[in-house]
């Protein structure tokens, strides 16, 4: 949930930065808003554990990998018949 929230929270602020007058103030906030829900679910994990901890950076580094898998466009045919 936390690396959702985190990734999927930095792929709106990219799109509303793209069309904004100022983008700095979109990343900014951003980026303290996702890191302090972030740091709060891990301190909400902390009295159970380093178990616990481990397995929610899991969560949050398999969030990345799952966000990422979804967000790379697919290579269009032209590039992949010249890569063949």
């Amino acid at each position: 949930v936390l690396g959702a929230v985190f990734f999927l929270g930095l792929r709106w602020t990219l799109g509303r930065a793209l069309i904004s007058n100022c983008p700095a103030a979109w990343f900014l906030v951003s980026l303290l808003l996702r890191m302090s829900v972030v740091l709060l679910g891990f301190h909400q994990m902390a009295p159970y554990g380093w178990s616990a901890l481990a397995v929610a950076l899991l969560g949050l580094i398999l969030a990345r990998e799952a966000i990422l898998r979804t967000a790379r466009a697919p290579i269009p045919k032209e590039e992949q018949r010249l890569a063949s």
